[in-house]
């Protein structure tokens, strides 16, 4: 904020530059601030989301410091090409500001309570029971459950997702479930534990992960089980981070609804399953006085630090990691060697590096050990073409991937041959996509880039791929839709 130039901080797509305010609105307690983007000097492409926090201040002209001015805290409600809207996590008294100033700075907020909730975390963790923390540290072994494989009523799943099933819900101590891309360790794994938890046994249940877009498809899972399930979750969060379908899920939004302390008792305990991020759950944690969760399930838990669950994972009897460390480990931004571990006797419990997740270390540690009880990986996976599936499985998955079965009808697409027709007078890379499904296409840096982020070459041969597609959608006689074409990109400005 007071460190970088204005001029860093524009090429590293961190600030919205410029925003011309068009109006203040008061909703009730909360207040919004409407601006104008102005080209060119609001940057299109920098780097923000509706749900972000960020500090407004106003724009003076010059290269001077933000911290001359008012610096007002605020969540972004709204973001379009050429709209901003902002909600004022402290209301102004006086709004006397916005009445001297008409263009303002927006740019991103960082929060310390992250850190100071990892703190936390690793205090409770060194005053656990020595039995969970030698757990966590995997100088134990997880139990192995004696019980009997429970029945499953649920014909749809494969032999090896109902082998996995039975394993998850029978575990004492924790499980750990690896499931590679589309393989549906949240859309079929995690919706049959659900509703097996909210079927056949009394038990409440916590489930949380990492992002709200995880958290998001935890919800569409439950909504997927049927209204019964839906009448019986809540989900801990904020309206701006929540897809607009689980806005009416939302404890705030319930409680809201409650007129005395007497009804939030009664609504926190008629409802059995609460929904919620890691941070989300944290700022919470007096739901595990009011609630008696026996069991967690994180999904996402690959993208997890170690600090961030090993003080909330001793507070239940059991917990179920489910995660893929080879598709989505934790974002750190230093680099592997600043985050080396050199102590042997941590090396031995495998915490070899801090920037691995906990999911990874205890995954490892229990193949190293054996205990094969408390693990298991997904191997059949339904969203790759076999052909597109190779490389991942060659190159991170060990070869352990495969697609469906002929039985399922979903399998026999994946092994199905391309069916496109090339235009008449196609060129090359119409020829291509007509034969191929996987493919390399090499464009030059882009030497004008200030920075890595943005690649002019690879964005025209995006275009160039979109238009070759809409070509032969034409001649194969298909209705051509945007909806149809995913684009990926390293960044978001790109």
């Amino acid at each position: 904020l007071w460190l970088n130039s204005h001029a860093e901080k524009e090429e590293s797509f961190q600030i919205l530059t410029r925003l011309k305010l068009q109006n203040l609105q008061v909703l009730g307690n909360d207040q919004y601030l409407v601006f104008q983007r102005q080209p060119p000097h609001t940057n299109p492409l920098a780097n923000f989301r509706k749900g972000d926090i960020s500090i407004l201040y106003p724009f003076l002209p010059g290269d001077r410091t933000p911290l001359k001015n008012q610096l007002l805290k605020c969540t972004i409600t709204e973001i379009n090409p050429q709209e901003v809207i902002v909600k004022l996590r402290n209301p102004q008294t006086n709004p006397d500001i916005f009445n001297i100033f008409e263009q303002w700075n927006l740019e991103p907020d960082h929060l310390d309570s992250s850190f100071t909730a990892m703190y936390r975390s690793l205090f409770a963790f060194a005053q656990a029971p020595a039995p969970k923390r030698q757990l966590l540290l995997a100088r134990q072994a997880p139990r192995q459950s004696q019980a009997p494989l429970p029945a499953l009523p649920y014909a749809q799943l494969t032999a090896q997702q109902a082998q996995v099933l039975q394993q998850m819900i029978r575990a004492q101590d924790y499980f750990l479930l690896w499931g590679p891309p589309g393989t549906g360790k949240t859309s079929v794994m995690l919706k049959h534990f659900i509703q097996y938890i909210l079927e056949h046994t009394k038990e409440d249940l916590l489930l949380l992960a990492y992002t709200n877009r995880a958290v998001d498809e935890v919800c569409a899972a439950i909504h997927a089980i049927g209204p019964e399930a839906i009448a019986q979750y809540l989900r801990i969060g904020s309206t701006f981070s929540t897809d607009p379908a689980y806005v009416p899920q939302l404890l705030n939004k319930k409680i809201e609804q409650a007129n005395s302390r007497a009804a939030i008792l009664d609504l926190l305990e008629r409802h059995r399953i609460f929904v919620g991020t890691v941070a989300s759950f944290s700022g919470k944690q007096e739901l595990i006085r009011l609630k008696q969760f026996k069991r967690v399930v994180i999904d996402e838990a690959s993208q997890i630090l170690e600090p961030n669950l090993v003080g909330l994972l001793p507070l239940f009897e059991q917990f179920i990691l489910i995660g893929d460390h080879k598709q989505l480990p934790a974002v750190v931004v230093q680099p592997p060697e600043a985050s080396a571990v050199t102590d042997t006797a941590l090396q031995e419990i495998g915490l070899v590096n801090l920037r691995n997740s906990l999911f990874e270390r205890l995954y490892k540690q229990s193949i190293k050990h054996n205990w094969h009880w408390a693990f298991a990986k997904l191997s059949y996976q339904g969203r790759m073409h076999r052909t597109i599936m190779a490389f991942p499985n060659v190159h991170f998955y060990e070869k352990m991937l495969h697609i469906l079965p002929d039985t399922i009808p979903a399998g026999l697409k994946q092994a199905r041959p391309i069916a496109w027709q090339p235009p008449a007078e196609g060129q090359l890379l119409e020829e291509w996509i007509c034969k191929r499904r996987f493919f390399f296409l090499p464009t030059p840096a882009d030497q004008s880039s200030s920075n890595y982020k943005t690649n002019r070459h690879e964005a025209a041969a995006i275009v160039q791929l979109i238009r070759a597609f809409e070509r032969i959608w034409e001649t194969n006689e298909s209705k051509f839709s945007l909806e149809d074409i995913g684009i990926i990109t390293p960044y978001r400005a790109q």
